[in-house]
């Protein structure tokens, strides 16, 4: 495998953890802000509570954000095809 493959999915690695730990960071921002202030009247209460709130995060929030970095991914990975079409030979 050459080495400019082998980077490209280290780098790819790292921007998969980097984006979820962004997007866990801002929704933790976001949700302790929420969570301040008291429940509102007639809300359900079990909405205020962070183990409630981090399985928001589970189902909803890191699955669209590992979707877009895989895009993102892709999308790398093909303008690697183009530019460096050698890398991607067999047997060579």
């Amino acid at each position: 495998m050459d080495e400019v493959i082998r980077k490209y999915w280290r780098w790819g690695a790292l921007q998969i953890v980097l984006a979820v730990a962004v997007s866990a960071l801002v929704f933790w921002l976001q949700r302790r802000q929420w969570m301040a202030a008291p429940p509102e009247p007639g809300t359900e209460i079990y909405a205020h509570d962070w183990s409630f709130q981090w399985m928001v995060f589970a189902v909803l929030w890191a699955p669209s954000v590992l979707l877009a970095t895989y895009v993102l991914l892709g999308i790398e990975l093909l303008a690697l095809r183009l530019w460096r079409p050698k890398a991607f030979e067999q047997g060579g």
